[in-house]
């Protein structure tokens, strides 16, 4: 989009015009730690989730800019919509400070940093220009769970 909100150029189009094989690939993954006890669990019910940013890139420095994060979660009814709102995004603000400014080194699925004077933690000035939150509130028919923890 340009500056003043039209659309210059598809996902689509775009796609089409790229090389897959020229693609840059990123990806991240968490291993919990290994646990011998199961019954009552929490994380094995777990609650689906995705956001959306939308960033800048500045050509001269490469620093990176989060402008607005759209999260949305599939965690069935929400009963406490206060509590739902500081879970989803001060998660999605903590983040945006795991990738853009912090750096807490793990082993073994355990931080290996021992306190906050290691790493840069984000501030205000860092969080995105609009924050939006979308809960689908739907459970599946037979749901045995009912309403997840979103935090």
């Amino acid at each position: 989009h340009s500056n003043s909100g039209e659309q210059l150029l598809s996902f689509a189009a775009l796609a089409e015009e790229l090389d897959p094989e020229k693609l840059p690939f990123a990806a991240t993954s968490f291993e919990f730690p290994k646990s011998d006890y199961f019954e009552g669990n929490a994380r094995m019910i777990f609650a689906f989730g995705v956001a959306l940013a939308r960033v800048a890139v500045s050509r001269i420095t490469g620093q990176v800019r989060v402008l607005d994060l759209s999260q949305h979660t599939a965690a069935g009814p929400i009963l406490d919509l206060a509590a739902y709102l500081g879970q989803i995004e001060g998660g999605g603000l903590q983040g945006v400070g795991f990738t853009l400014t912090e750096h807490a080194a793990m082993q073994d699925g355990r931080y290996v940093t021992a306190n906050l004077d290691t790493y840069m933690m984000p501030s205000i000035a860092d969080a995105p220009e609009s924050v939006a939150t979308y809960a689908l509130e739907d459970l599946d028919p037979g749901d045995p769970f009912g309403p997840r923890g979103a935090g």
